[in-house]
């Protein structure tokens, strides 16, 4: 995620209401940013993600978040990305129940991706993994711990996040998180 001007001032990330709606591709990667009614870059992070949320790729300004200026009333912005010292880290490990099939939770995970994790405020980005010997590893970066904290609070109560969970053996499961420093 980024915040697409700085204020001058504190030389603190601000948001940019002015580009609500507009969407921006970093030229470098494959990943999208959407500004958000309130003016806060969500960063979508793949392009599967990005054809489930919105499909239309038409109207996407091309931007380098880290050196690219933005065009605004005030001037021109420098586009800056969340300091990394401010970043959570989120690290669930688990297995799966024995006799789920591996594309059915691969689905599951791509809906809870796109239809709850990247719909809570603060998710930075979101990563699945697997190891060899089947262990599974979800890297959630979240821009603070309130956010994190409040995405486990409505955890239990959501359908897909429940969906998903079903297919994972609660005994295995283990959550840490870190702040990147």
């Amino acid at each position: 995620m980024f915040a697409v001007n700085v204020n001058s001032a504190s030389g603190a990330p601000a948001t940019r209401p002015d580009l609500a709606g507009q969407r921006f591709v970093d030229p470098n990667r494959t990943t999208v940013s959407l500004v958000d009614d309130d003016g806060t870059a969500r960063l979508i992070p793949d392009p599967t993600t990005y054809d489930a949320l919105l499909a239309d790729w038409s109207g996407i300004q091309t931007l380098d978040p880290m050196i690219a200026p933005v065009p605004s009333t005030e001037g021109w912005h420098v586009a800056t990305r969340v300091s990394c010292a401010s970043v959570i880290i989120e690290l669930m490990q688990f297995r799966l129940r024995a006799g789920t099939v591996i594309d059915e939770f691969l689905t599951a995970d791509q809906r809870l991706q796109t239809e709850f994790a990247y719909q809570q405020p603060g998710l930075l980005r979101r990563t699945l993994a697997q190891s060899e010997d089947g262990e599974w590893l979800v890297i959630d970066h979240w821009r603070s711990a309130a956010e994190a904290d409040a995405c486990a609070e409505c955890w239990d109560e959501n359908d897909v996040a429940q969906a998903f969970m079903s297919m994972v053996d609660r005994d295995s499961v283990r959550v840490k998180r870190f702040r990147a420093s």
